[in-house]
């Protein structure tokens, strides 16, 4: 064989062993996306520099231009959130790690030389070229214990689009109820403007006392308060709604919503299963399996280590002082006298211990969450329907008899104006239970999609969207 020949064949080897070892660029990825298609309906992007970015980019652009709906703004975020893209880095890191457990050390080679001292003899010189044996041995070990962490970081990242799914539809909920509160807050604002006004000219004219006058006055007051409340709520929903999606500049402040909160609909989810709906789709139970997996792979991998390590196995050559040449194969091993590996080991097993612990909890932990997800959802739905099927017909029914009493002259225009506050005031209570059925809803759909975590921590605004003014009878 020629010596070109012979050089094309070296090349062709190493073009192939590094062909082999290369790093997948979005290992791992298209497990995300199934996920997120599949549980939600939604696409996702690992944003890489290629020509499909722009593409995505020119649709987020499209969505904007339009009123956005629940599903915009989540698909919105889940294009264009920059923690998720990320996120998304966790699995280069562990697909890397992957490959980088399939991979064998590198040889060693050492050399001596050690030229005589007195004359006559010759310089004696050694050369050795050694692997490790051992690292041979445990490849397949670790490269299962990689594999595992992957999973685990699969389903991690999975969980991630879920949650920041869920993130973005109940802080899009919040927003669209905000909105509707604002709303309220204007009419029963100008409704106390207009009971002021007409407190005043009766205190003129020295038909009310200075108590009932000042009473108005303060009802004014705290309409204003809950108003300005109200538009600083629009706001700051308005901006954690543009972090969620990714949004600055000219697309954050010229993006709207579609408009109100949708009402309850006829057919509710299926929650008679729930628990085993939600034990069959967790992704948390996945990536504590894999977990466990992972240990489990570990302890294994320690307790042989401990006996077999750094075994090293080559050929060695010498020179002696009579100028002689000697190859023969060299081996070294380490001697487990003074650390066998006790502490490493029992580390690993109660490391085990714990992650199967842990899966044992989650299970538990995601059983009671669903049932609990369950019974907010009922009674959320049960108070919406009561609010809407109840309180605002009694209440609509109240301010119409008072429209008459007034219009007969047996009430005063601030009963009839108490009357039509209470109208207002129990339609931002509807709002309210209509935004928390949605949240409700949310959270099980959450669960239902493979997620034991909340989509939301607290209901904001919650407390400040309620009257704290109390309505008086004159």
């Amino acid at each position: 064989m020629s010596k070109c020949a012979v050089a094309i064949l070296i090349v062709l080897g190493l073009v192939l062993l590094a062909t082999g070892c290369t790093v997948p660029p979005k290992g791992g990825f298209d497990f995300v996306e199934q996920n997120a298609q599949e549980r939600i309906g939604m696409r996702v992007l690992w944003n890489q520099g290629g020509d499909e970015d722009k593409a995505v980019s020119e649709a987020i652009t499209s969505l904007l231009q339009h009123p956005l709906t629940a599903d915009d703004a989540v698909q919105v975020a889940l294009l264009n959130n920059r923690r998720l893209q990320a996120t998304y880095e966790d699995l280069g890191i562990t697909q890397a790690a992957l490959v980088q457990a399939g991979l064998l050390k590198n040889p060693r080679f050492s050399g001596n030389y050690m030229p005589a001292v007195e004359a006559g003899p010759v310089a004696t010189a050694g050369l050795e070229l050694a692997q490790d044996f051992a690292d041979l041995l445990f490849i397949g070990m670790r490269k299962g214990i990689a594999s595992s962490e992957f999973e685990a970081s699969k389903a991690r990242v999975a969980s991630a689009v879920l949650d920041k799914a869920a993130e973005t539809r109940v802080a899009f909920l919040e927003y669209q109820a905000a909105e509707q509160f604002l709303e309220m807050r204007k009419l029963s604002a100008d409704a106390a403007a207009a009971s002021f006004e007409v407190s005043q000219k009766l205190f003129d004219a020295g038909n009310i006392t200075k108590l009932a006058s000042a009473s108005e006055r303060a009802s004014l007051s705290q309409a204003k308060l809950d108003l300005a409340n109200a538009q600083a709520a629009i706001l700051s929903l308005r901006e954690r709604l543009n972090s969620l999606m990714g949004l600055w500049g000219p697309q954050a402040t010229d993006w709207r919503s579609a408009g109100r909160l949708p009402d309850l609909p006829k057919d509710e989810l299926d929650v008679k299963n729930i628990e085993r709906q939600a034990i069959k789709k967790s992704l948390d139970l996945s990536k504590a399996r894999a977990k466990a997996d992972a240990a489990a792979g570990r302890a294994g991998l320690i307790r042989w280590t401990t006996v077999l390590s750094d075994f090293d196995v080559g050929v060695g050559v010498n020179r002696d002082d009579n100028a002689s040449w000697h190859v023969g194969p060299v081996f070294s091993l380490q001697i487990p006298i003074f650390d066998q590996g006790q502490a490493k080991n029992a580390a690993a097993v109660a490391e085990l211990r714990r992650t199967l612990q842990e899966y044992a909890a989650e299970a538990v932990e995601l059983r009671s969450a669903a049932r609990a997800a369950r019974d907010r959802l009922v009674a959320a739905r049960e108070r919406a329907a009561y609010c809407r099927d109840v309180l605002l017909p009694v209440r609509n029914e109240v301010l119409h008899e008072s429209q008459l009493q007034y219009n007969a002259m047996q009430i005063g225009v601030f009963q009839l104006l108490s009357s039509r506050h209470d109208v207002i005031d129990a339609g931002i209570q509807y709002v309210e239970e209509l935004r928390d059925y949605w949240i409700a809803r949310a959270n099980v759909e959450l669960i239902l999609a493979g997620r034991n975590k909340s989509a939301s921590q607290e209901l904001s605004g919650s407390s400040s969207s309620r009257s704290s003014s109390e309505r008086k009878e004159h």
